[in-house]
């Protein structure tokens, strides 16, 4: 018999996640779904170095076949894995004999990678895996040996605090909080990098602190669960750790645009995610993969090493390490429930992360879109003490529905219906700040080449569709999360404009009066045969109006404007610029590379080229492959047009 076969081990357990199936739903199965797969892993460690430490220290508590089987694997911790994911057959351990004192004395020997004692709650969660080793094997624990583990617990919690309190360990326990000007550094230096790797983790970012929620619920928003609710996106979470069978009310987290800072702006980094990303179909997840939260770890493990960045972490102190997915759901419910004197009530705060309020008041105080939506506008940076805190997100409202429909399936191709609304703001936010991103961004940024900055015509035609103000009666878009003190700020800054206009008028009407008693005075002076400057003044200007002086001084400076006939157009057409270099002109420039894009890219660049950066389409380059510089880059060509023509062929098929 091969090692393992008595504990049924005739496979490893399944890591990858599979989509759900009809076997998803078998008994087995759903008892298994009790706690979440991440939940499993994290208990699972524990449980195993707690096994292969009683095999070393104590064996006589371990079942004896387990032993034998465990002492001859060439990889005892697979082993035991494996052990634990067949449960409840073959228990490893006599649960019965098992006492508080021996969990115990493990407990005190565990240390972490650098030496250091764990905090308070990481021997929660080793206390927590013994629950579920027992729960596993479907054994039940005694009520007494849940007492003395109680007890001991809280001896050893005691401890740990005193000890900490006399400097020995972190006085902070898990991630630091991400401070709000912090925040809008890191949304800045992820913006100008130029990978779809940074766009993702900026969009991952300004979600997860938007939202105020766990990473696990951001990597796994759906784009079936957004919609587009009068100014605002509203996201709902079908499942929270608090809400492990999703049994409360679904409510929607809103997130306002931001367009005073356009390095945080929730809509913005949408839009540019999804001009660098594919809508891929039958995918609902925003961000798709099996492990996106190891992907956000390590961009922002490399990100913090950068110079610039590494610089202003140690002006402000921050270790590196102490940053993570955590830190946005703490900077942002610390920066809305503390940031400003005039914050939203910390009930909303709460149930937007949610928090469980405890007690009655779980009962009492319940969700109102009111409150999310003040703490929607609260989070996302808007001015809290200022007007602009009522603005409202870039639209196109008003604009004819045609136009903003055949835009959208070409900035977004792709999109699902479903999300036309979403993607109308997303695209209104891109040319509202088509300018800011083209003056920020490196050239190489994947954003330059979409569609929208690859056509400028479109960009043209769009912009003046664009309208960006502050929520009014007569606006069209209502806005919304707009607290009393700040429409009274609107209507203050109002009174100040009209009296700051009453002001200046006053003081023109003062002048007039005052030229006018000086003229008065001039012509009386006259009248007395008083020779005054201003009198002889007016006398030459006479003088030189009915010579006829004045009016061929006018002719000079205002020539009549040109007539434009068909040989003199008022504009000149457009013409593509030539490069010199090799000795001849040529259309592309010496340094030009093909775009790097989806085929859909490629095929706009064959047929339109590149009006932004003066490139004509690319066929041109068919006849004369001398245009380009390297050999590399004719056999790129070749491997162009071959596609192309394929692509044509089927086309005219």
């Amino acid at each position: 018999m091969c090692v393992g076969e008595g504990y049924g081990l005739k496979g490893g357990a399944r890591d990858d996640p599979v989509a759900p199936s009809d076997a998803d739903f078998q008994v087995p199965a759903l008892r298994q779904n009790l706690v979440g797969k991440k939940s499993r892993g994290i208990y699972g460690n524990s449980m195993v170095k707690f096994l292969i430490w009683l095999l070393e220290n104590k064996p006589e508590l371990v079942d004896p076949e387990f032993a034998l089987s465990a002492s001859a694997a060439r990889n005892k911790r697979a082993f035991i894995k494996k052990v634990l994911h067949n449960a409840p057959n073959n228990p490893p351990i006599n649960f019965q004999l098992l006492t508080a004192p021996d969990f115990m004395d493990w407990i005190v020997t565990v240390r972490k990678r650098d030496g250091e004692r764990p905090g308070s709650q990481s021997y929660s969660s080793h206390r927590t895996g013994l629950f579920n080793l027992f729960r596993s094997f479907r054994v039940t624990m005694s009520t007494e040996l849940q007492s003395e583990l109680s007890n001991h617990y809280k001896g050893l919690k005691r401890t740990v605090a005193s000890a900490i309190a006399a400097g020995g360990g972190k006085i902070k326990s898990g991630k630091d909080p991400l401070a709000f000007s912090l925040y809008l550094f890191l949304g800045l230096e992820l913006l100008v990098m130029d990978s779809r790797e940074s766009v993702f983790a900026r969009t991952f970012m300004i979600l997860a602190w938007n939202l105020i929620a766990r990473a696990s619920n951001t990597f796994h928003v759906c784009l079936n669960h957004m919609e587009w609710v009068e100014d605002a996106l509203a996201i709902y979470f079908s499942q929270m750790k608090n809400d492990q069978f999703a049994e409360r009310p679904r409510d929607p987290r809103h997130i306002y645009a931001n367009p005073l800072h356009p390095e945080i702006c929730g809509i913005l980094a949408l839009a540019i995610y999804w001009c660098c990303y594919n809508f891929e179909d039958r995918e609902l997840q925003l961000f798709p993969g099996n492990n996106q939260y190891e992907r956000f770890r390590k961009i922002l493990s490399r990100m913090v090493l950068l110079e610039g960045v590494a610089e202003e972490l140690e002006h402000r102190a921050i270790d590196p390490e102490s940053l993570g997915t955590h830190s946005m759901r703490k900077g942002a419910s610390t920066f809305g429930a503390s940031g400003s004197t005039a914050c939203p009530p910390s009930a909303a705060l709460q149930l937007r992360g949610g928090w469980k309020l405890g007690g009655v008041l779980d009962t009492y105080l319940r969700y109102e879109s009111a409150g999310d939506m003040y703490v929607g506008r609260t989070v996302s940076g808007l001015p809290i003490d200022q007007p602009e805190f009522a603005i409202l997100p870039p639209n196109f409202e008003g604009a004819d529905t045609a136009v903003i429909k055949n835009s959208l399936c070409l900035v977004f191709p792709a999109l699902p219906k479903y999300l036309n609304r979403v993607g109308e703001f997303a695209m209104a936010s891109l040319v509202y700040h088509y300018k800011f991103l083209q003056d920020t961004l490196p050239i190489t940024h994947p954003l330059f080449e979409s569609a929208l900055f690859r056509n400028k015509s479109l960009y043209i035609e769009l912009k003046d569709l664009v309208k960006c103000e502050l929520s009014h009666e007569g606006s069209s878009l209502k806005g919304t999360g707009i607290p009393p003190h700040v429409s009274i700020l609107s209507r203050l800054a109002k009174l100040e404009e009209t009296l700051n206009k009453t002001i200046q008028l006053q003081n023109e009407n003062i002048k007039r009066i005052i030229d006018g008693v000086m003229a008065k005075l001039e012509e009386k002076a006259v009248g007395l045969g008083t020779v005054t400057e201003a009198g002889v003044e007016r006398t030459v200007m006479k003088c030189l109006e009915v010579a006829g002086v004045m009016r061929v001084l006018s002719s000079i400076e205002n020539p009549p404007a040109a007539t434009h006939t068909a040989e003199n157009p008022a504009q000149p057409s457009p013409s593509t610029p030539m490069y010199t270099w090799g000795g001849k002109l040529h259309y592309f420039p010496e340094d030009f590379c093909f775009p790097k894009g989806t085929v859909l890219e490629a095929w706009r660049y064959w047929c339109l080229g590149d009006s932004s950066r003066g490139y004509p389409p690319l066929k041109r380059l068919t006849s004369t492959p001398q245009e380009l510089a390297t050999r590399n880059l004719c056999k790129r060509l070749s491997d162009f047009k071959y596609l192309m023509n394929k692509i044509e062929a089927h086309v005219c098929c």
